[in-house]
C-alpha cells in the first residue's frame, strides 16, 4: 500500500499492529488534527519512540508486511551471522522486548530443523543470570526463527576493537561470570562449543557478562551429513569461530566436551587480555595446525604487567590436551575469585524496556516553549506586567494567521526551487580537540536533501531522485582533511604499512609520502586506500576509547551541505568555487594545506575540493532509488566504495554537494583521494 497521506500511514500501523494499543488509540483520537504529509507523521513518532528508524525506512519502501514475522514485530536490525540475521523485536502477546534470531534459508534442511527445535527445547530449560535465556523457536511460512532474552550491551569482540584490552581486574571478572554460566550449562549436560568473545555481552546496566547463542553453536557443528573438513570451512560455521576452537573439537566435533568450552574461554581470556587472538595467522588451516601445536605468544611478553597467578590460570584453559586443562569450570571459579572480589551483579530483567511517558499528541502551542538563554539554558520567568500579558494575548490571537502566512511563505517556494529553502538545523556551535590535535566539529540532526535534481547542472544520473532525509543522532566531523601529521603519528605507533607498501608500489603519486608535491604536517594525507583509511580510524578508537569511523556518505553530504540546497554550499554560482576549494581551476595541479580557503557555514575547510574523501558505505549507483528516509546507509555488500566531494584535479562541477565516484577499497590509492573522520557522539 502506498503511503499517500498520514491517514494511509497510521491504516498501515493499525494493520499491521506496529504501535501497541494505547499509542494507536492515541495517534487516531488525534488524526482530524494533524497535517496530511505522512512523513511528517513519521518524523514525529520517531521523536516520541513508537516507531524506528528501521520500521519508518520498511514502510516507505513498501515492506510493511516484512516487518512482522507471526507475534514478533522487527523493530532494528541488530546484525548477521552464520546462523542468519539478528533483530531486535517486541512480542505482541506479552509485550516484552526479544532478540529474534531468522534462520538462513540455506540452513532449513527437514534433519536440522528437526535437531534446531530440539536443541532450543534443551536451552530453554537453562535459567542463569550470565547465560541468555531462550525462549521460542517456531516457524512462520518459510521463515525459522529463534527468540531468546534481548540484553541492551556490546559484546566483548566490539568491546576490545573499540577500546582496546581491559584491565586484568576487569579481565578476570569477565571471565569469572562466564565460567558461572558455562558451569551451569555443564551441570545440564549440554557443552556450547562456540565460546568467543563475540558471544559473551556485557549489559549496559551493572558490568554482568551473559553467553550467547546457546544451542545454536551445537546445532551448526554437528550436522551429520558432513564430513570435518567440510564443517571447518563451510561459511559462517567455523571461519568466524577458529580462533578460539580447541584442538580436539576440531578434529572432531564429537568429542568436544566442557573442556573444550573452557579451551575456547581460555583463548577469550587471551583476547581480553591483549587485544589480538592466539594465533593470528591468514590461513584457515594454518590457525588449526596452531591450536594443535604451537604455543601464542606469551601474554606477559604483550603485557608485562600481568600478574604470575593470571598468567598460569591462562596458561592452563589453553592447555592441548583437554586432562591437562580445569576439568570443570566451577575450578576456574575459584581461581579467579581468589584474585578479584565480584563485582556486584545488576540484575537485568529478561526484556525489560524503560518507556518515558509521552506528552499527549496534540498541535504544540508556542507560548509552552521556555525561552532560552544565549548559553543554552532555560531563563527564569518571571511574573508578567499588564503590559506583557496584552502582548501575549495579542500573539495568542495572531499566531495562527502569523504561522499560517510563514507557511505559505516557506513551503510554496520549496516545491518551486529548493534554493530557497533555509538549514532545518541549527548551525554547530560545539568544537573540540581530540589527541592528535585534530578540531572536530559537532554537527547537528537535522533533514536535508540528499542528491540534486535533474534541473541542477551537470547533475548525473546517480544522484537521483532526490530525497528529503533526516539525520537522527548528532555526531562531530572532522574541520578538515586527516593530514600528513595525523597519519604519521598512526605509523610510528603502530608500524603500519599501507596497502601501496604491502604491494610494494612506492612510486610518486601512489605512496602517501611521496605524494608528487612537496609537503608538510599541515598537508592532506593522500594515496591512501579505504582500507588504510579505516585502520587509522580504528586505532584512534582504540587510542582514545571513543568510536572514530569514516563518515556515510549521507552524513557527509548533509555536513557538506550545512543547511543549503544548492549545488554547491555556499549556493549555486560554481564561479565562486575558487573561495572555499582547491580544484582545476585554481590548484596548479596540487593539493595545499588544509583550511586554507573558506569553510561552509558550519566551519567545514575543503569539503569541495583538495582530495576526494572515502566514505564507509559502498557504492551503488542507484542507491538513490531506494534510499532510506532516516539515517541512510548504502548495500550491506559491494566491490567498491564510496568517493564524495572533489580533488585538485577536479572539474568545478565535479565538486558540487551531491557529486559520487567509487572505488576498489584497496586498489584506489592515488594522489586525489583522501578522508576525513566522524567522531561517534556519546550524547
Amino acid at each position: 500500500m502506498t503511503i499517500a497521506s498520514a491517514r494511509s500511514l497510521v491504516e498501515i500501523l493499525s494493520r499491521g499492529k506496529l504501535l501497541e494499543p494505547d499509542q494507536l488509540a492515541e495517534l487516531i483520537r488525534t488524526l482530524p488534527a494533524r497535517p496530511a504529509d505522512p512523513l511528517s507523521l513519521a518524523r514525529e513518532l520517531l521523536q516520541r519512540g513508537w516507531l524506528t528508524p528501521y520500521q519508518i525506512n520498511q514502510l516507505f519502501q513498501g515492506r510493511a508486511a516484512d516487518l512482522v514475522l507471526g507475534h514478533y514485530v522487527l523493530l532494528e536490525r541488530l546484525g548477521e551471522g552464520g546462523m542468519g540475521q539478528v533483530f531486535k523485536a517486541r512480542e505482541q502477546r506479552l509485550g516484552r522486548i526479544v532478540a529474534l534470531k531468522i534462520l538462513r534459508k540455506e540452513l532449513v534442511k527437514p534433519d536440522l530443523i528437526r535437531r534446531f527445535h530440539q536443541e532450543i527445547q534443551a536451552a530453554a530449560r537453562l535459567s542463569h543470570p550470565n547465560v541468555v535465556h531462550a525462549y521460542d523457536a517456531e516457524q512462520v511460512g518459510d521463515a525459522h526463527i529463534f527468540a531468546m532474552e534481548y540484553i541492551a550491551g556490546i559484546d566483548l569482540s566490539r568491546l576490545i576493537k573499540q577500546s582496546g584490552s581491559l584491565p586484568v581486574p576487569q579481565a578476570c571478572e569477565y571471565i569469572r561470570q562466564a565460567a558461572l554460566g558455562l558451569q551451569h550449562i555443564h551441570e545440564h549436560g549440554m557443552v556450547h562449543r562456540d565460546i568467543k568473545p563475540a558471544n559473551l555481552i556485557r549489559a549496559t546496566h551493572g558490568e554482568v557478562i551473559k553467553i550467547l547463542d546457546m544451542g545454536l553453536a551445537r546445532l551448526l557443528d554437528d550436522d551429520a551429513d558432513e564430513a570435518p573438513a567440510t564443517k571447518l570451512t563451510r561459511l559462517g560455521v567455523v571461519m568466524g569461530t577458529i580462533d578460539y576452537i580447541a584442538p580436539e573439537q576440531a578434529l572432531n566435533s564429537h568429542r568436544a566436551d566442557i573442556r573444550s568450552d573452557l579451551y575456547s574461554l581460555g583463548c577469550t581470556f587471551y583476547f581480553l587480555l591483549t587485544a589480538r587472538v592466539p594465533f593470528p595467522l591468514d590461513e584457515p588451516m594454518a590457525k588449526l595446525l596452531a591450536h594443535q601445536c604451537d604455543e601464542a605468544v606469551a601474554v606477559e611478553q604483550l603485557r608485562p604487567e600481568v600478574p604470575a597467578r593470571v598468567l598460569a590460570i591462562v596458561g592452563k584453559l589453553m592447555a592441548k590436551r583437554p586432562d591437562e586443562r580445569y576439568q570443570t569450570p566451577a575450578e576456574l571459579v575459584l581461581d579467579l575469585a581468589a584474585l578479584t572480589p565480584p563485582v556486584a551483579q545488576a540484575t537485568v530483567p529478561a526484556g525489560q524496556v524503560v518507556r518515558p511517558s509521552p506528552p499527549p499528541l496534540a498541535i504544540p502551542i508556542a507560548s509552552a516553549v521556555p525561552s532560552v538563554s544565549p548559553g543554552g539554558q532555560a531563563s527564569r520567568r518571571k511574573s508578567p506586567s499588564r503590559r506583557s500579558k496584552l502582548w501575549i494575548a495579542i500573539a495568542v490571537i495572531l499566531s495562527p494567521l502569523l504561522i499560517g502566512w510563514l507557511v505559505h511563505l516557506f513551503r510554496a517556494p520549496a516545491v518551486q526551487n529548493r534554493q530557497d529553502v533555509g538549514p532545518t538545523a541549527s548551525s554547530p556551535k560545539e568544537i573540540l580537540r581530540n589527541s592528535l590535535g585534530m578540531k572536530l566539529v559537532r554537527i547537528p540532526v537535522g533533514e536535508f536533501f540528499i542528491g540534486s535534481e535533474k534541473r541542477e547542472p551537470h547533475h548525473r544520473p546517480n544522484e537521483a531522485p532526490s530525497h528529503q532525509v533526516t539525520i537522527t543522532e548528532p555526531f562531530y566531523l572532522g574541520a578538515n582533511l586527516v593530514t600528513v601529521g595525523n597519519f604519521r603519528a598512526f605509523v610510528k605507533a603502530t608500524n603500519y604499512r599501507t596497502e601501496a607498501e604491502k604491494a610494494g608500489d612506492t612510486r610518486p603519486g601512489h605512496y602517501w609520502l611521496k605524494p608528487g608535491w612537496e609537503q608538510s604536517d599541515d598537508y592532506p594525507v593522500a594515496c591512501l586506500s579505504w582500507n588504510d583509511a579505516k585502520a587509522f580510524c580504528d586505532w584512534l578508537s582504540k587510542k582514545e576509547s571513543r568510536t572514530y569511523r569514516l563518515p556515510t556518505e549521507a552524513e557527509w553530504e548533509y555536513a557538506c551541505r550545512a543547511g543549503s540546497t544548492s549545488a554547491y554550499s555556499y549556493g549555486p554560482d560554481a564561479k565562486k568555487l575558487s573561495e572555499y576549494a582547491w580544484y582545476r581551476g585554481n590548484s596548479g595541479e596540487k593539493a595545499h594545506r588544509v583550511g586554507q580557503r573558506k569553510p561552509n557555514r558550519w566551519g567545514l575547510y575543503d569539503m569541495h575540493g583538495n582530495l576526494l574523501e572515502w566514505c564507509s558505505d559502498y557504492y551503488d549507483a542507484k542507491f538513490y532509488d531506494k534510499v532510506d528516509l532516516i539515517d541512510p546507509h548504502g548495500p550491506h555488500h559491494g566491490s567498491e566504495r564510496v568517493l564524495r566531494g572533489g580533488s585538485w584535479n577536479s572539474e568545478a562541477h565535479e565538486c558540487r554537494c551531491a557529486y559520487r565516484c567509487a572505488n576498489k577499497p584497496t586498489e584506489h590509492r592515488n594522489d586525489r583521494g583522501g578522508f576525513r573522520v566522524l567522531l561517534v557522539s556519546t550524547e
